[in-house]
């Protein structure tokens, strides 16, 4: 009894794991949690979808039972813990489907997520607005470049796709921009067959960022005349 009854708990949270990962209303705020933070939305969400599978599990029962069909296996304790399992995986699975097919659910909710932290939602700001981004590395490093997709909050890194770059110096941490990548970025614009979008993107994880913000052109050259 003991073990049939942690079998169907186990089965309601990985139902409401499956919907909660999957389901684009709450994939991106899971994404970030561990631990009870993650199995507790996940056991709760688990918790709404198991009325449904039981309302499924015993229709299909009692339709069976009404056609009188052979095939129908004995209903024990067992095999009812695992139908019930079974159905709770389906209906996590197809409620997130149904749900993710609304109109822009995605971008409301990716959204909604990014700005919930401030070097997100400047990189979606970026990103959305076609501006570019400066950012300074622990090695003090500087690029200045474009964010090429959209950032995701699961995701360790920022890719984008360099225009400049340079350092900050040793004593006023001041910025120098003393490299410029328009030379290729023109032979990829303008088509170059030996010149690819993924040979100068550069994926920087988001740990070893000290800084960011918004490059603005006019006010690095008013601040370094």
């Amino acid at each position: 009894m003991i073990g049939t009854s942690f079998f169907t708990l186990l089965a309601i949270a990985v139902g409401g794991f499956i919907f909660s990962t999957k389901c684009y209303a709450t994939r991106y705020r899971i994404a970030r949690q561990s631990g009870h933070k993650l199995y507790l939305p996940a056991l709760g969400v688990g918790f709404v979808l198991a009325p449904l599978s039981l309302f499924s599990l015993e229709s299909g029962y009692w339709i069976c039972n009404q056609l009188e069909n052979s095939a129908c296996l004995p209903i024990s304790a067992d095999i009812k813990s695992l139908a019930f399992a079974i159905h709770m995986l389906f209906w996590g699975w197809l409620t997130a489907a149904l749900y993710n097919k609304l109109p822009n659910v995605r971008t409301n909710a990716l959204t909604r997520e990014l700005q919930k932290n401030d070097f997100d939602a400047t990189c979606l700001y970026a990103s959305e607005a076609f501006k570019p981004i400066a950012i300074t590395l622990e090695t003090r490093k500087v690029y200045v470049g474009m964010i090429i997709d959209t950032p995701a909050p699961e995701s360790e890194y920022l890719t984008f796709l360099p225009a400049y770059s340079g350092y900050r110096s040793d004593e006023t941490l001041s910025f120098n921009l003393v490299n410029d990548y328009e030379h290729e970025l023109k032979k990829l614009l303008e088509g170059d067959d030996d010149t690819s979008l993924q040979d100068l993107v550069i994926i920087v994880p988001k740990g070893k960022i000290l800084s960011l913000h918004i490059y603005n052109d006019h006010l690095y050259q008013q601040l370094n005349s």
